[in-house]
């Protein structure tokens, strides 16, 4: 029944041509996607993709000859799942994406707490500790608040007069992006990391209720550590600062050797 309909979906598809060349070079990363099929395909996009792009802007799919296949981005649906007490919270980066939510779980049933999230006191830079939100907590087990950035936070339980309510986990909840594109069928490769990129602008849109309508074969990114794309051109450089001294030292060494010999004569 699936292939049935994806194979009708390829029979309608719109011509879609592909876009502008880009350099390769300028972006950070690389994820290869390997040999695509063609027809619709939906890519999920992963938490790195999430947290080291420009909030997608600087994401591209391209071909093996570096020519941009379209896409559009389709929002993926979330899937459900003393006094005080303080618990210090490490962050695998500085920023987060818009969206972000900090889900806590606790097992007790009846209970009711001020939660205050803020960004600890930092003796050595100078900076008191900074209150960046509070919510209450009230008989459930689960409590979601948003968060946006902060390398590490403090979550700070007002308990009143009662037991330290028992905290069992505490999570980072990313709102999920897929890319829906057209695959030409050939090998592709998913590039990001580059802050001077705005978002493009696909002639795809145009066409995007024909390919939103219709099914896709959905795609994940694998789990192997991106390419850093940029670590060779700065492996580059030392190596042409070490060329360009040695070719000055050869000059400097030929026209002391001239000057000599014409002392000499």
């Amino acid at each position: 029944m699936i292939a049935a309909a994806l194979l009708l979906a390829a029979l309608t598809l719109p011509e879609v041509p592909a876009g502008a060349p880009v350099n390769r070079g300028e972006f950070l990363y690389a994820r290869p996607l390997g040999n695509v099929p063609a027809g619709i395909i939906s890519l999920t996009l992963d938490s790195h993709v999430l947290l080291r792009s420009q909030e997608l802007r600087d994401v591209r799919i391209v071909d093996a000859k570096s020519n941009q296949v379209p896409y559009l981005v389709v929002p993926l649906a979330a899937t459900h799942e003393g006094k005080q007490s303080v618990y210090r919270l490490a962050l695998p980066y500085e920023s987060l994406p818009n969206g972000t939510e900090l889900e806590l779980t606790t097992s007790a049933g009846v209970f009711e707490r001020d939660v205050v999230l803020r960004r600890p006191l930092d003796e050595s830079r100078g900076r008191e500790a900074e209150v960046i939100g509070r919510v209450g907590w009230k008989s459930t087990p689960s409590l979601r608040t948003s968060l946006t950035s902060g390398r590490a936070i403090e979550i700070v339980v007002d308990e009143g007069d009662n037991a330290p309510l028992p905290i069992l986990s505490a999570k980072l909840r990313l709102l999920s992006f897929a890319l829906r594109f057209v695959s030409p069928g050939t090998s592709l490769t998913l590039v990001y990391g580059n802050s001077s990129l705005a978002a493009p602008r696909y002639d795809l849109a145009l066409v995007s209720s024909q390919i939103l309508g219709q099914p896709a074969r959905s795609i994940a990114l694998t789990n192997a550590p991106p390419m850093e794309l940029q670590e060779e051109e700065t492996h580059r450089e030392p190596r042409f600062f070490w060329i360009a001294i040695g070719v000055a030292v050869a000059v400097l060494l030929l026209v002391l050797g001239r000057l000599i010999s014409a002392k000499r004569s």
